[in-house]
C-alpha cells in the first residue's frame, strides 16, 4: 500500500534468518491460490504454506510448518524509528512503521 506504514511478515523454518535475502524463498504460481478474499502459497525452500484472509483494515494469517518447535515468524518494520513489540502472554504483536509513501495525487 502506498499510504499506510509497511511491514514484512515472513515465516521461516530451521533457523532464524532476519535479512530479506536470507529469508527469501522460491515459490511457484502452480502452488498458489489468489482470490480477492483469500491467498495461499507454498514456499518450497522454507517448506511453509502461508494463507492470508483480508478484513477491512487487517488480515488473518495462518502458517503451516513441518516442525513448530523449529519455526519462527519474522516481523520486519524496515526503517529506523519503527517499532515492534511481541506480547506472548497476550498472543499479540503491536507496533508501528515509519515507512510510508506520500501520494500527493
Amino acid at each position: 500500500m502506498n499510504d499506510y506504514g509497511q511491514v514484512a511478515i515472513m515465516p521461516v523454518t530451521r533457523s532464524r534468518r532476519f535479512t530479506q535475502d536470507a529469508r527469501a524463498s522460491w515459490f511457484s504460481h502452480k502452488a498458489e491460490v489468489s482470490k480477492p478474499y483469500y491467498y495461499s502459497v507454498y514456499r518450497a525452500d522454507a517448506d511453509v504454506t502461508t494463507e492470508i484472509a483480508p478484513t477491512e483494515r487487517a488480515a488473518q494469517f495462518r502458517f503451516t510448518v513441518p516442525k513448530p518447535d523449529a519455526s519462527y515468524v519474522v516481523v520486519d518494520a524496515f526503517d529506523k524509528g519503527s517499532y515492534v513489540k511481541i506480547l506472548p502472554g497476550q498472543r499479540r504483536v503491536m507496533g508501528y512503521s515509519t515507512r510510508h509513501s506520500e501520494n500527493n495525487g
